[in-house]
């Protein structure tokens, strides 16, 4: 689109969100009051200035698009790569960063000689990247497994070796307890050489490594370290293409899992299968998003899905999607996103594929009347060919969707943002 893909000025049907709907979803999704800095690792001086870049971001106009270009590299690691199926960028509102993980190509080395389970941040103030693991050293690596039966490093420190093979849904940030969460999807992709040799306890017939009777991953802010718990009872079944939410409400985590609901509580260590009322959404790979006013998950794939979290319990939709003449949309974790707006109170469903047709573009999902806009809208389609990975998340201070556009694997990366409405009644 020409001048730089300015808004589109496509007008959406009078009446569709109110003034109250924003000041709703504003406050159910108020962030939480910023804590004392973290005392230790890379994310001890966030949140930090607001960059001359966020002069732009609030003067951005409805349905408008807007590019930041390429973010500021790390001082020592450099920027972040593109990873494909990595749909979702867990947004942390304390800390005004989103994080970024999950392996791009399969069983990639850098070429610095450091394996792809990388981790990173993308400060939201700065417009930079932070690194808070470069991924593990080929060259100089060496791990045993600990009396619970998980890998550490030589000083006894949980390590996460190749536990997400593809970021999808899986990843999700605890504000209460300061910590980034993810249930683990491991593959066999690991097997490259430094790796390898340093495993002699994963077998060669065995696909991959995962640990046992355990809770999520836990990346600790104020510690800077991993954090993994032995979990007595059932063992939680995962794998890839999962999706999983901090639910603030319950202080908890809601881990989906093919036709299974389950949640992990912190406080007592435990899983347990949450086996809601009604019809269960089966579909393998989709996007999903935390309807923080309401109180549910919404998850897409070939239809929409409703868990309602108050009543644990499944919601049908009248509208099983965006009525387009010509298609019908199917979204997977590498073929489009589906964010949250709480300050509107709507849904961005963005199906980016190329090879979607008619029904490319952006689609708005109305909560309260549970319709969908009867057209796309148009979006910077030339940006999302089929060789770009693309990762999402929605921040709710600026009010704003952003998308960070990259060669899977490669640091080639810029960040796209979107508005869909200006915060109505406020400056």
């Amino acid at each position: 689109m020409a001048d730089g893909i300015k808004a589109a000025a496509v007008l959406l049907a009078a009446g569709l969100i109110g003034p109250e709907a924003g000041e709703a979803g504003a406050q159910a999704d108020r962030k939480p009051k910023p804590r004392a800095a973290a005392a230790n690792g890379p994310l001890a001086r966030v949140p930090g200035g607001l960059g001359a870049h966020v002069a732009r971001l609030q003067a951005l106009g409805d349905n408008a698009w807007l590019t930041l270009g390429a973010p500021q590299a790390d001082p020592k690691w450099g920027k972040a790569p593109g990873r494909s199926y990595t749909s979702k960028m867990a947004y942390a509102p304390d800390l005004r960063v989103a994080f970024l993980y999950g392996e791009g190509a399969h069983g990639y080395v850098k070429e610095n000689g450091h394996y792809m389970n990388d981790f990173w941040a993308y400060d939201i103030n700065g417009h930079r990247w932070i690194c808070i693991d470069p991924g593990l050293d080929t060259k100089n690596f060496q791990v045993k497994v600990n009396q619970d039966g998980f890998e550490v490093d030589k000083d006894g420190n949980v390590l996460p070796v190749a536990q997400l093979v593809h970021g999808y849904e899986q990843t999700t940030y605890d504000p209460d307890l300061r910590k980034f969460i993810f249930v683990p999807s491991p593959s066999g992709y690991w097997r490259v050489k430094g790796l390898a040799e340093a495993r002699p306890h994963v077998g060669k017939d065995v696909w991959n490594w995962t640990n046992k009777n355990a809770s999520p991953w836990m990346y600790d802010v104020p510690s800077g370290k991993w954090e993994l718990r032995k979990v007595q009872g059932e063992e939680r079944a995962r794998g890839a293409a999962d999706a999983a939410f901090y639910i603030r409400s319950l202080r908890k985590t809601l881990h989906w899992h093919r036709d299974s609901l389950a949640i992990y509580d912190y406080a007592a260590n435990t899983w347990k299968l949450a086996a809601p009322q009604g019809k269960v959404t089966s579909v393998y790979d989709l996007v999903a998003c935390h309807d923080t006013l309401r109180d549910r998950v919404y998850f897409f794939g070939d239809r929409l899905s409703i868990y309602d979290v108050r009543t644990n319990a499944w919601i049908e939709s009248n509208s099983e999607g965006p009525p387009v003449k010509g298609g019908k949309v199917r979204l997977a974790s590498w073929t489009g996103h589906m964010t949250y707006d709480s300050v509107n109170d709507v849904v961005v469903l963005i199906a980016h594929f190329p090879d979607f047709g008619p029904v490319r573009g952006l689609h708005i999902y109305d909560p309260k009347t549970d319709t969908w806009t009867k057209a796309p809208q148009p979006f910077p389609g030339d940006k999302w060919n089929a060789g770009v990975a693309s990762n999402a998340f929605y921040d709710p201070e600026l009010n704003l969707h952003y998308y960070h556009l990259a060669g899977d694997s490669r640091d080639d990366g810029t960040i796209w943002v979107y508005r869909y409405k200006n915060r109505k009644g406020r400056k």
